[in-house]
């Protein structure tokens, strides 16, 4: 596939959330916008540039992938596309993307520190969701499964599995990377010790 001119205007329709089939092995493909090109994100793995190649089709370079967007409708809005990849055609309709209330992610909350790495997360609700603070920046968090959670950094994807129970709550997480397995992160308490 060979790159051609997009004008990063025409980005901002094909923004959003499309769902996938369970046979495509992820649930949906998140695509967003930055600095003027379009990136895509399988649930759960890294996020990717794409690349246009036609006027509502782009490709990876990573990845053997493609993704054709459906043409706006009447009221201007995408309603789907359709994956092609490993010699399938894949339909993919936009759907609001379904994150978990509020009140069941209040629980994954906290600082989390590393004595491998000598660092600290935070883990912090906001009105999109749940968001990653390390010291190189705040990323997204993106529900995988009870417990665990996928994020995109600048070197690749990273995957949060939670240590719960219902007796003593969240008290960790282990974090895992292409380059790395089971990183124990463990929730730290930093509230002020209060005068005596």
């Amino acid at each position: 596939f060979r790159e051609v001119a997009f004008d990063p205007a025409g980005l901002d329709e094909l923004v959003g959330y499309y769902a996938l089939p369970p046979q495509a092995g992820v649930q949906g493909v998140h695509f967003t916008k930055e600095d003027g090109h379009l990136w895509a994100q399988g649930t759960g793995q890294p996020r990717i540039p794409v690349f246009p190649y036609g006027q509502r089709s782009f490709f990876a370079k990573a990845i053997n992938a493609q993704f054709t967007f459906d043409a706006p409708g009447k009221d201007g809005i995408v309603a789907g596309g359709v994956l092609h990849q490993a010699g399938h055609d894949i339909p993919a309709p936009r759907v609001a993307h379904q994150a978990p209330p509020a009140e069941a992610l209040a629980k994954f909350e906290g600082e989390f520190y590393s004595d491998e790495l000598h660092v600290l997360y935070t883990v912090a609700l906001g009105k999109d969701g749940l968001t990653l603070t390390y010291p190189r920046g705040t990323v997204p968090l993106d529900a995988k499964g009870k417990d665990e959670f996928g994020a995109s950094f600048r070197f690749g994807g990273v995957n949060l599995d939670y240590q719960c129970s219902p007796k003593s709550g969240c008290t960790g997480f282990s974090l895992s990377t292409g380059r790395t397995w089971n990183l124990q992160f463990t929730r730290v308490d930093l509230t002020p010790a209060q005068p005596r």
